[in-house]
Formats: C-alpha cells, sequence, structure tokens
C-alpha cells in the first residue's frame, strides 16, 4: 500500500510538470524549423554576381562533362539579372541537334539553370541565311551577354557584329570562314570549337568497306565554307587512293531529291561532308540510294544512326559539351580575342548493319572489331 502511495505522488508531480514539457518542447521545435530555413537559404542562394566587380575570376579549364568550380556569373547589367545567352542553330538536324544538347547539359553541370542564374533564348533559322541576320539583330537589340552560333552560317552571322562574344560550334574552318585571324589567336570577338572532320580517315576506311569503289560522288553546297573545304581536301586524298571524286552540288534541301538521282549512275558509294543543306534532306538521299544499292558513308557518326552505312568522325553531343566547356570560360570573363579554336580529339567509326544488309554489303571482320558503335536498324 506504500509503494501503491509513492507511484501515486511521483504521478502526480509529472503532471503537475506536463505543462512545462510541453513548452520546453515548442521552443526546441522552433529553433530546429529556424535553422533549417536559413540553412536552405544559404544553400540556395545563387544570384549572379552584377558587373562592375573588379575581383574576375581567372579563365577555369574544364574538361568535357565536369563541373566548373566556384563559377561565378557577371552580365552587362548593375542589377543582379540573369546572364542573357541568345544560341542560334543554323538548321535542324541530328548532329546540330546533339551539339545543342551537349551545350545546355554543359551549362547545367556547371551549375548554370535556365530560369535561375541564366536567361537561354533559342532560334533555329531552319537554313534561312536571311533568318540568320534577323535573329542577330534581335540579340543585339536585347543586349544579350553571349551569342552562341552552331554551324557556319549561324556564326558568319553573328560575327557582324564585334560587341558581343561569339562562341561557335560546329564549324569547320573558321579561318576561312572569317571567324577568327587564326586558331591560335582569334582576335576577334569569337571562339569556338571546330568539326574539321577526318577526311582522310574517313575516305582509307571507304576503301576498306567498298574496295571495289572506283567513283565515289558527294553532294555539297558549295555556299557552305565548311563543306568546300571538306570536298577540297577529298580531292587531293582521292589522288592519292587512285580514285574519283565525282561532285554534284545542291543549292537547297529541295534540290537534293533530283542531284542524288543523277548520281547514281555516275558514283560506286555516296560520302556525305557535314553539308547542311544536304544533312537537312538526309533522310529522302539514304532512301534513293539503299533503292539503287549504293552505300552511303558519313562525316559523324549521327550519319550512320540516320542510315549511313558507315561514318569516321566526330560524335557531336561530346562536340557539344567541349563548347558548352568554353561558354563556361566565357561567361566568367574570359577574353574570347585569345582563346585558340579547339578540336575534338576523340574520332569515333560506326556502322549500320541493317543498312548494309538491306543493300547487300557484307563489313570486313576487321572492320568490325574497330567499330565504336554498331546500329542494327
Amino acid at each position: 500500500m506504500g509503494e501503491d502511495k509513492k507511484l501515486f505522488n511521483i504521478t502526480k508531480e509529472k503532471q503537475k510538470l506536463r505543462p512545462l514539457y510541453w513548452l520546453i518542447s515548442t521552443c526546441v521545435l522552433i529553433l530546429i524549423i529556424s535553422g533549417c530555413s536559413l540553412y536552405n537559404e544559404a544553400i540556395f542562394d545563387v544570384t549572379p554576381t552584377p558587373k562592375g566587380n573588379e575581383n574576375y575570376p581567372e579563365s577555369t579549364e574544364v574538361r568535357p562533362g565536369e563541373e566548373a568550380p566556384g563559377l561565378q556569373v557577371y552580365n552587362s547589367s548593375e542589377q543582379a539579372e540573369p546572364f542573357h545567352i541568345g544560341i542560334l542553330q543554323f538548321t535542324e538536324h541530328k548532329a546540330l541537334d546533339a551539339v545543342h544538347s551537349g551545350i545546355l547539359d554543359a551549362l547545367e553541370k556547371g551549375g548554370l539553370k535556365q530560369g535561375l542564374n541564366i536567361k537561354i533564348d533559342y532560334h533555329n533559322s531552319q537554313g534561312d541565311r536571311d533568318r540568320c541576320r534577323l535573329t542577330m539583330e534581335k540579340f543585339v537589340e536585347e543586349r544579350v551577354d553571349l551569342i552562341v552560333a552552331i554551324a557556319t552560317p549561324s556564326a558568319q552571322a553573328a560575327v557582324e557584329q564585334e560587341d558581343i562574344p561569339v562562341l561557335f560550334a560546329a564549324v569547320t574552318e573558321p579561318q576561312k570562314a572569317g571567324l577568327v585571324e587564326s586558331w591560335e589567336e582569334p582576335n576577334t570577338n569569337a571562339t569556338g570549337v571546330s568539326d574539321l572532320n577526318p577526311v582522310e580517315a574517313l575516305l582509307d576506311m571507304t576503301m576498306e568497306v567498298v574496295p571495289d569503289a572506283e567513283n565515289i560522288g558527294v553532294i555539297y553546297n558549295d555556299t557552305e565554307v565548311n563543306s568546300v573545304v571538306q570536298v577540297e581536301l577529298s580531292r587531293q586524298i582521292a589522288d592519292e587512293l587512285g580514285v574519283n571524286i565525282v561532285e554534284a552540288r545542291a543549292q537547297n534541301p529541295e534540290d537534293v531529291g533530283a542531284v542524288a538521282e543523277k548520281l547514281v549512275n555516275k558514283a560506286d558509294v555516296i560520302w556525305v561532308p557535314t553539308d547542311n543543306t544536304v544533312l537537312s534532306a538526309f533522310d529522302q538521299l539514304i532512301e534513293i540510294m539503299e533503292r539503287h544499292k549504293i552505300p552511303v558513308v558519313g562525316a559523324s557518326t549521327e550519319f550512320a544512326m540516320q542510315g549511313a552505312m558507315y561514318a569516321t568522325g566526330y560524335d557531336y553531343y561530346i562536340l557539344g559539351l567541349q563548347a558548352g566547356d568554353m561558354a563556361l570560360e566565357l561567361i566568367g570573363g574570359a577574353d574570347p580575342a585569345v582563346m585558340p579554336v579547339q578540336m575534338s580529339t576523340e574520332i569515333h567509326i560506326a556502322i549500320n548493319m541493317h543498312s548494309a544488309e538491306k543493300i547487300g554489303y557484307s563489313i570486313p571482320f576487321e572492320v568490325l572489331v574497330i567499330t565504336d558503335q554498331i546500329f542494327f536498324e
């Protein structure tokens, strides 16, 4: 009975202290919530630093796909506004689309997000040079902080103005295109990544895959500097290989089908340079050549994905990552005039087994074992 009375007294004392327990618990909970709020504010305070700050960071070289440590964003306004990037892609095809995707991914990995600390305006001129110029006029009027130009015609339109930095990508020969004074030291408001593809490697491998070929046909637009450079290289290499280059020109995508039909009785194989006009009608070209059992080889692995039997060249998504890393440097305050033009260093080989089967070709084993990508449809 004494024990029961003692227990009753203890319980009675606890009941008296219960309001105090509630008060202490409530205070602790408030402190925890306040601490979490302060922590979140500290993490997500990513407001870009306005221009005018004299402590510009040194340019940071970032490998494709890596994050840029401690990136600071400077923009042209004294207020803390998002850094404004204008992107112009010349036309729509898988290679240039891959470049665009790579650039965006590199920017995001570098800590930049659309609507948060950057504003990106994307335009596609659909192969129209006049639309390129109009878009550039819009970018100048809006005073964007950086212009990203994908493909040679876009870049040529971009450098008509000299006040806004220009980053180009998928430009074959920037010096001949008038974008830079030299690859090593641009000395203009532009720099970027070239896709000057390994024409020699492509034609060498073409002779491995189609050893009986004597005439190699090429369709291109001779108003595209990038294509003219590649065709000139192919002529020199063809002389060394003892084969002929049969040229055919298409001024717009609508011409490609008719031009291709004229080549079927003149060429044993068709090779496609990184020509934006031809690539805009690439599916039609593939359909015609498959019907006539003529293999198509291309200057980018994306071409094999689209139906070319064989391709040697660059992965354009990786090229886009590389260009995106250069964009991070420019955003960080680097001067394009002293940034050397870069090139992709990785050459890839791709085979489309389905395309080879449709035209009755067998890919040699020695080519298959060194192939990076094999497509079966």
